[in-house]
């Protein structure tokens, strides 16, 4: 049998520490795939709940990417409070290992508020 001094190992180990300490310090999940700068537009939907029943997680569904998950990070704190609003957004997505897809929304607009159909006034015909 051969005998190995043991530093290759451990130095595989330190580079793939390093390269995860990279990918966490730059906010990006250490796997799954970038999809780059992309603009979706959709409903925003509640998708988690914290303990006092406070939407703590939303996402968007686009009809051409399906549900994709609005990252905290950036603006999307901003859409917890806008579910059920129609909304484009612009961010960087990326796709989880799961398959899902994530956004960092960097900027959004309305499309539609969910009031406007409630607020608007009926016609007469």
């Amino acid at each position: 049998m051969m005998k190995t001094s043991g530093r290759l190992p451990g130095r595989l180990l330190l580079a793939a520490g390093f390269v995860l300490a990279i990918c966490v310090a730059a906010g990006r999940p250490a796997s799954g795939e970038a999809q780059g700068e992309q603009t979706i537009v959709g409903e925003v939907y509640a998708e988690q709940y914290d303990e006092n029943g406070e939407v703590s997680g939303v996402s968007i569904f686009d009809d051409n990417w399906g549900t994709v998950l609005v990252s905290p990070a950036g603006q999307g704190r901003e859409l917890l409070s806008r579910v059920g609003m129609l909304v484009e957004a612009t961010g960087e997505v990326e796709e989880t290992e799961e398959g899902d897809y994530v956004i960092t929304v960097k900027t959004y607009r309305i499309v539609q508020d969910d009031q406007d159909e409630i607020d608007a006034p009926e016609e007469d015909e």
